[in-house]
């Protein structure tokens, strides 16, 4: 998982490179981010890339939802990544409710 800073690092080298794209080699090397970790986001978050046909080089997708817009990007992404932390603390709060529940009901049962 990258943070939207290293998203943005990413998408603005992309995007100084537009013409001819980058291989996951040369992304690496120029963000200091690993190929391993490069390529697990890109599977992740194909909205945001391309691949160029006949090669292996990517460029930032200019024809998906986001048209290519750097900023509205990783907005984006700050926001699905925020709406993933809150998923978890929402089912927290549904087994809490329901382990309370199931206490009080055996506790009164019981009596």
């Amino acid at each position: 998982m990258l943070t939207a800073n290293e998203l943005e690092h990413v998408l603005r080298v992309l995007h100084a490179n537009s013409s001819k794209g980058l291989s996951l080699q040369q992304l690496a090397d120029t963000t200091e981010i690993s190929v391993t970790h490069l390529q697990e986001f890109i599977k992740r978050h194909r909205e945001y890339f391309v691949i160029m046909p006949d090669s292996d080089c990517y460029q930032i997708n200019r024809f998906g939802q986001l048209k290519g817009d750097i900023a509205a990007m990783v907005q984006h992404y700050q926001q699905r990544s925020l709406k993933g932390k809150t998923k978890p603390s929402n089912w927290l709060w549904l087994a809490l409710i329901f382990t309370t529940s199931m206490t009080l009901f055996t506790a009164l049962h019981n009596q």
